[in-house]
Order: C-alpha cells, then structure tokens, then sequence
C-alpha cells in the first residue's frame, strides 16, 4: 500500500461522531480502502475490491482500534445511518464501502498512479538511476581531460623573442622545460598582464633574472620600471615567427648531451647565477 488519502477538516467535529476516537477510526478505514479496483486475499478468501472498498471483519478492525467489537458494531451502524459507508458480507467477509470516497480522493488519481508505478518497479528504477549515475561520471571524467602535452606549441607575435628564449633556457636548468601546457598558462598570464599596460618582455627578464618557473603580475609603484612603452614594444615584437621558431629548436637547451654543470649551493640551481645579460649573449653565440 502507498500514496496519500485526503481528508476534510471537518471530519473532526462532525455530527456523525461522538468523539475524536470515532473519527480517527473513520480515517484509519478510509486509509485501508483501495485507491483502484484490486484483487486481495483475506482470511484464505480471493476478494474484488473497486475503489473506496476496504475487506476488514469487525473482529480486526477492533483489535486495530483498541476496542471491543460492540464499539465497532455501533460505529458503523451510525456510518450507515448518516450514508457515510455501507457494508457487504461477501462469503463471509464483511466488505465496508466509502461513500463519498469519489468526491474527496479523486485529485489523487495521479500521484497514487506514480507512487504505484514506483512502488512495482524499484529495482528496474534502480537499474536507470545507476546507468544513468555512470553516464554523468563518464562524461565529467572526459571533459576534465585535458589535450596532449607536447613539446611543439605556438608562440604568440607579441612574446618578445630574446626574453621568451632566456626564460626558458633558464627553466631548462632548472628541470622544468616549457611543454604546450605550461606555455598555455604562461602565454595567458602574460596577456593580461600586457593588457593591463605591463611590458610582456621585461616581466620575463625579471622572472629569469629571479630564477622564477613562473611569471607574477608587476606591482603598481614598485614595478613601474616594468611598464610598456611604445620603443619597447616596437622593438621586442617577434617579426618573422618561422624563423624564430627555427632558431629555438637549435638553441642549447634542446640539446640533451650538454656537460653537467656545478649546482649553486645558495640557490639551488644548475650553474652560477647569471644575468639576463650574460644568458643573452649565450644565446646569440649559439644561434
């Protein structure tokens, strides 16, 4: 049994009952009656209920109550006498019919129709809440996917040349070479900070002269050397990026064979400390 069964407020108080009691026993018969025409076993014996019908003996319905059966006989004369439910004796079995049961219930119909149909099919909607559980874990786990890491990548036109370059070479020494994913997340950092009126250049001369795996947004009044202006960005835009992209692949930090080096005991990193000078006079020696 499952759903819902509405009841008027004026059940409490009506004229047909003495006390609250009656009432309540009242309820509890119209819980018990069938929302739709079923067919029951009670007391060894196949019923036909219709809906509004409750199959109950008098006997079992004072024991639900906690009353004796002269309690009972005389509730339901007084129901019959004020057309409130009538009763059959079906091969021995008393039926009790609500009237009215219709008129009240009827709002009903299709909540108890969905509460049947989830009551008779738990586990196939079961089954289609785990598939479908299943389905959203495979699709978050492919979104979160992220694309291939690989050494190849475009470098945007307006990355200067020289400082792009001895950023990474500085990078390379410190065993954090610069896949597409990390050029992906730098190359966004810096063009905000290029739109924010930063020069993209000198914000990496400052990362490599720190030794710095990452870039950080300059700080207004203490990083006013790093702003843009129109020479520099004249003069650090990348002109020819086939060519540039041509010398990288022969610059030294591609090179796998390369003699190791002292490591600096103060900074942690491979080779003395050099300038931002210094790495760029490598650089062009070896290009």
């Amino acid at each position: 049994m499952s759903g819902y069964a509405r009841f008027h407020r004026s059940l409490i108080g009506h004229p047909a009952f003495r006390n609250d009691a009656e009432a309540m026993a009242f309820a509890y018969m119209v819980l018990r009656a069938a929302w739709r025409p079923i067919r029951v076993r009670y007391k060894g014996k196949a019923l036909s209920l219709d809906r509004g019908q409750l199959a109950m003996s008098v006997r079992d319905l004072a024991e639900a109550m906690d009353r004796d059966k002269g309690w009972v006989e005389r509730l339901l004369k007084r129901l019959k006498s004020e057309t409130m439910c009538e009763t059959l004796s079906e091969t021995g079995v008393l039926v009790i019919t609500i009237c009215n049961y219709e008129k009240y219930q009827a709002a009903n119909d299709e909540r108890e129709t969905g509460s049947e149909t989830q009551g008779e099919t738990p586990a196939r909607q079961t089954q289609d809440t785990e598939q479908r559980r299943e389905e959203i874990k495979k699709e978050t786990v492919v979104t979160r996917k992220r694309a291939p890491r690989t050494d190849t990548f475009d470098i945007p036109e307006w990355v200067p040349a020289e400082p792009w370059a001895a950023y990474c070479t500085m990078r390379q020494r410190k065993k954090a070479p610069v896949d597409s994913y990390i050029a992906g997340k730098l190359f966004k950092k810096l063009d905000g900070f290029r739109a924010d009126g930063w020069d993209v250049g000198k914000v990496l001369d400052k990362a490599t002269l720190n030794f710095w795996t990452d870039v950080y947004k300059p700080t207004p009044g203490r990083d006013d050397d790093l702003r843009a202006t129109v020479a520099t960005a004249a003069s650090t835009h990348v002109t020819d990026k086939a060519a540039y992209l041509a010398g990288l692949a022969a610059k030294p930090w591609a090179k796998q064979d390369a003699p190791p080096t002292p490591t600096d005991r103060r900074t942690g990193n491979t080779g003395p400390p050099r300038s931002f000078g210094q790495l760029a006079a490598g650089i062009a020696g070896n290009a």
